[in-house]
């Protein structure tokens, strides 16, 4: 029978199979990834930890892909992690190759927030939650810290994107380039532009690339309010100009440049104005030492497909529906003011929301404060809103306890079992309510936090795929294949906490294959790709 030779396209460092981490590595998490490339005749893996700072028991991992996703590490401890490949018949191979890897100790003054927790926290064991600068299990223990926790810049960390990468804030005085898509070791991949990004920013993909928007900061002269007993302080003073300062959104491209934008300025009534929010410090504000805050946007949600944002304006008490890209404004929502722009929602009584977001429902979802309500009260909201006669309706409610008002920060997220997670910010607190009200999880005592996020883990998009058993020539993985028609599988692996479509392509020289489609792999579980290439002479050597 003739055979033929297929050199494929991935080339392995043969020598060193093991590639994440790298060695020596010294990182800021528990929940490590290990990576290694496939070795020839080997059916699975087995992985060896050993603790190299106290003396336990080594760990012993079996694995037939090529990724392990391994949750037995400490904080402050340094380990060995040696491979080797296991074959057809059962038996150990020599080990390949070996890495050490640190894990940092926790910073000084981390355990000055002692996690209570309450309620039944292997309800969703797989669950975390990014709360400021670290994520925790559901027993309030961290898995992953900024690589600078503590530094005055305050970083806070917003999202994990389903690409593994995460977006964040850095928040502070001075600090111009803010807004940062970084990996799981905190090395940047997108900085904004030189312009003060604040409390916001999100990503989408437009026309095949990665594009941002966020909230950025505008200061701008303007008159003095004409609200009364103020207007006649200022007057009383000398002015009859201040510095405002207000918010615009502003998109970007994956190359920083800014692409659209659209200001409070331009689309908001000067009349709108809520003394209690924009005018406390008014003495500051005489002298010149403090901006007027008036607007104090907070949060946005981008509807690609409906061509909608939603814009959160805290100082205001209230939602904007505006066009994108266009910019018109299709309606207001929320505290009535002296302008009539805002069309309804007036007796819902919104205060200093925060996180206004559209749930897959089409409903919209968002934490009311309740600043200078008579009671004061926080809650977490559920509405329904009709475009067609402006009108809206309460689908869902929580009030928090009186004890957990905040006054600032907030957080209402509807998760993916029909609960939701409120984070109380300023009170530390967190909690998971069910449809009926129940509090199923709570946990007190942690870090005051702006937002927080929950994720199914640190590797939304984990795979590897293993090849038909192959022989090595020059770092190069090599086949042999008869004239006619025969078999090449291939085995993807979906390691990551998220289900995927991947989409593949295989071509080669000759037009032996031919192959592309897309295939779903659900978390945890693999896929067998079948080709069946014909082969034409065994003469020839192709590239794939």
């Amino acid at each position: 029978m003739s055979i033929r030779n297929i050199i494929y396209i991935f080339t392995l460092s043969l020598l060193l199979p093991l590639v994440k981490p790298e060695n020596n590595s010294t990182i800021n998490y528990i929940h490590v990834l290990f990576e290694w490339e496939q070795i020839a005749d080997a059916k699975s893996y087995n992985l060896n930890i050993e603790n190299l700072t106290i003396i336990e028991e080594n760990i012993n991992i079996i694995d037939s892909s090529l990724i392990s996703i391994i949750d037995s590490f400490s904080w402050g401890n340094s380990y060995k992690i040696k491979l080797r490949p296991i074959l057809d018949n059962e038996t150990f191979s020599e080990w390949e190759d070996s890495i050490i890897i640190d894990i940092n100790s926790l910073p000084e003054g981390f355990t000055d927030f002692i996690p209570i927790v309450d309620g039944d926290y292997n309800l969703n064991e797989n669950d975390y939650t990014i709360i400021h600068e670290q994520i925790i299990d559901k027993s309030g223990q961290p898995i992953w810290i900024w690589k600078d926790w503590g530094d005055p810049e305050l970083f806070v960390v917003t999202r994990l994107l389903d690409n593994g990468t995460f977006l964040g804030l850095l928040r502070g005085q001075g600090y111009n380039i803010n807004a940062n898509n970084f990996d799981i070791n905190g090395e940047f991949v997108w900085e904004s532009p030189p312009e003060r990004v604040q409390r916001e920013i999100l990503p989408f993909e437009k026309e095949g690339s990665m594009h941002y928007i966020g909230l950025v900061k505008e200061t701008f002269f303007n008159a003095i309010p004409t609200i009364e007993p103020y207007a006649s302080q200022f007057q009383d003073a000398g002015l009859d100009s201040i510095n405002w300062y207000s918010d615009a959104i502003v998109e970007w491209d994956e190359n920083g440049q800014e692409v659209w934008r659209w200001s409070c300025k331009d689309y908001f009534s000067f009349d709108d104005l809520d003394p209690n929010f924009s005018l406390g410090g008014i003495d500051l504000i005489i002298e010149g030492t403090k901006d007027l805050d008036w607007t104090h946007c907070n949060s946005i949600f981008l509807d690609y497909e409906e061509s909608a944002l939603y814009l959160s304006t805290r100082h205001l008490s209230r939602i904007t529906k505006i066009d994108y890209p266009s910019g018109d404004i299709i309606w207001n929502f929320g505290k009535e003011f002296a302008s009539g722009e805002v069309a309804f929602g007036f007796d819902l009584g919104l205060s200093g929301q925060h996180s206004f977001e559209k749930l897959d429902n089409g409903n919209f979802i968002m934490y009311d404060n309740g600043n200078y309500d008579n009671p004061e009260l926080t809650r977490a909201l559920e509405i329904s809103i009709n475009d067609d006669d402006l009108s809206y309706n309460i689908e869902w409610e929580y009030f928090l306890p009186p004890d957990l008002f905040t006054h600032k920060w907030g957080d209402a997220d509807r998760l993916i079992n029909g609960n939701t997670l409120i984070t109380a910010g300023p009170a530390g607190t967190l909690m998971e309510v069910n449809s009926s009200n129940n509090i199923v999880w709570q946990i007190t005592g942690i870090q005051p936090t702006y937002r927080s996020e929950r994720i199914n883990g640190l590797y939304p998009l984990a795979f590897s795929f293993k090849l038909p058993n192959f022989y090595e020539i020059n770092d190069s993985l090599n086949y042999f294949f008869p004239i006619g028609q025969t078999i090449f599988n291939i085995e993807i692996f979906n390691e990551g906490s998220l289900d995927f479509d991947y989409t593949y392509t295989i071509n080669d020289e000759l037009g032996w294959f031919n192959e592309e489609g897309i295939i779903s792999v659900n978390s945890g579980s693999s896929f067998l790709l079948a080709t069946n290439p014909i082969i034409f002479d065994s003469e020839l050597v192709n590239n794939i």
